[in-house]
């Protein structure tokens, strides 16, 4: 190990931890876009309004897809924090300046 430089370790567990981290946020990705959308969640649960699967809350939370301002939409319970369906909001046109 002497003749292994220092440099080198650090740099290679850096990139190998960056790209576990890396790996691990786009599995989240592709779960949250495997998402049912909002008719096909109430259908397969049987449901009329939505509500959590998992607890019955009905107490969600939403964010974008890719980003904060993202047509298509992510919803999870706010108790239990469990994915449940997406949608796509109606987006407002922005004014041109």
């Amino acid at each position: 190990m002497a003749d292994f430089p220092l440099p080198i370790l650090v740099l290679f567990v850096f990139f190998a931890f960056s790209w576990f981290l890396l790996r691990l946020h786009r599995k989240f990705q592709d779960k949250q876009a495997a998402l049912p959308q909002r008719e096909e969640y109430l259908r397969a649960h049987r449901q009329r309004e939505a509500a959590c699967h998992a607890c019955g809350s009905k107490a969600f939370t939403e964010i974008g897809l890719s980003h904060g301002r993202d047509e298509r939409r992510i919803v999870s319970c706010a108790d239990c924090k469990e994915l449940l369906f997406q949608f796509r909001r109606e987006m407002a046109e922005e004014p041109a300046f």
